[in-house]
Formats: C-alpha cells, sequence, structure tokens
C-alpha cells in the first residue's frame, strides 16, 4: 500500500508542477499578446503623426517654393530687362518646417516598431529638411546684408553693378529651388512607406 500512496503523492506534485509552469507561460503568453497590441498601436501612432507632419511641411514648402521660383523668374526678368526701376515684388519666405513627429517617436520608442525601410526614408527625409532649413537661413541672410541693401537704395549704382548683384542673387536662388524641389519629391518617399505600412497593420 506505501509505494501506491506514494505514487499517488509523486503524481499530485507532478500535475501541481505542470499546472504552476502552464499558469506561468499563459500569463507570459497573455502579457506578450499585450504587449505586441500596444507596440503596434504605438507604430501606428508614429505613422499616424509622420504622416500629418510631412504633408503639413510639403504643403507648406511647396507654398515658399512657388514663391521662390517666382522670385527667381523676376530676377531673370531682371537681369535681362532695359528699365532702371528695381521696384518688383520679390518676396522670400522661410518655410516652417517641423520635426516634432521624429522627436518623439525618437523619446517614446516608437521608432523601435516601425518597419526598417520606413526608419531609413524618415532619416533620410528629416536629415535633407534640417539642411534645407540651414540654407534658407543662409540666402535670407545674404538676402538682408548690409552690402545689397545699400547697392539696391544707393541711386549712383550702375546698372552693370545692379546686373552683377543680381546675378549673385540668381545663384542661390537656383540652388535653393533646385534643393526645394528635390525635398518635396523626398517627402513622398517616405509617405509612400507609411501610407502602405499603415493599411498593411490594418489587414492583419
Amino acid at each position: 500500500m506505501k509505494p501506491i500512496r506514494e505514487w499517488k503523492l509523486v503524481i499530485k506534485y507532478t500535475l501541481e508542477f505542470i499546472l504552476v509552469v502552464l499558469g506561468v507561460f499563459l500569463g507570459l503568453f497573455l502579457n506578450q499578446l499585450s504587449e505586441n497590441k500596444s507596440n503596434r498601436h504605438l507604430a501606428q501612432t508614429c505613422r499616424n503623426n509622420f504622416i500629418t507632419e510631412i504633408d503639413s511641411n510639403k504643403a507648406e514648402l511647396a507654398g515658399c517654393y512657388a514663391t521662390h521660383r517666382a522670385f527667381f523668374d523676376t530676377i531673370v526678368y531682371l537681369i535681362n530687362a532695359r528699365e532702371e526701376s528695381l521696384f518688383y515684388n520679390m518676396s522670400f519666405e522661410i518655410p516652417d518646417l517641423t520635426e516634432a513627429s521624429w522627436q518623439t517617436a525618437v523619446a517614446t520608442e516608437g521608432m523601435i516598431y516601425l518597419e526598417n525601410q520606413e526608419v531609413i526614408q524618415l532619416s533620410k527625409c528629416y536629415e535633407v529638411q534640417e539642411f534645407l532649413k540651414g540654407i534658407h537661413q543662409k540666402v535670407l541672410d545674404m538676402l538682408m546684408s548690409r552690402t545689397l541693401i545699400e547697392k539696391f537704395t544707393n541711386p549712383g549704382i550702375s546698372r552693370i553693378e545692379i546686373q552683377t548683384e543680381l546675378r549673385i542673387i540668381l545663384s542661390y536662388l537656383g540652388n535653393l529651388v533646385r534643393m526645394e524641389k528635390s525635398m518635396l519629391d523626398t517627402y513622398d518617399e517616405p509617405l509612400t512607406l507609411l501610407h502602405a505600412g499603415k493599411q498593411g497593420r490594418k489587414n492583419r
């Protein structure tokens, strides 16, 4: 009788051990499911934020690009014109290009849960955008420089001197509008991936 009783105890404790192990694994499994769901939600939030911000930045830059392109065309006209007057609408704007979504995604570690290609294209996009912001400031500094202001307001300045200064401006603006056009195209790459990633997650 004693061996039977011992076997019953062994079976009892074995079953209890198995139940405990299964309970632990089940808890870990449910916790992992919850964590995965939370991570997917964080990734989708990041995608939505990026899409909203990049769309806004693209619209902002598109408006400035049109203004600067018109400014460029005006300078070309003035260089070739016979008129002496420089009273034309030559507007220059610095676009308000934000990067709050990138900073938030980095701070919340949401970037970890995006696809690799999304992260690569986003990194490239914001890096080029930051470089472009520096170029905008340099062009503005050039346009607002004391030398140019003095020359354009000096009634004794010759036509040749004016054209020389206009060609300097034209060189800066030409590079700027090309970079702005390139930036507008660069925005499309991460947007395409983000929309695809967003749609793909919905279908899962």
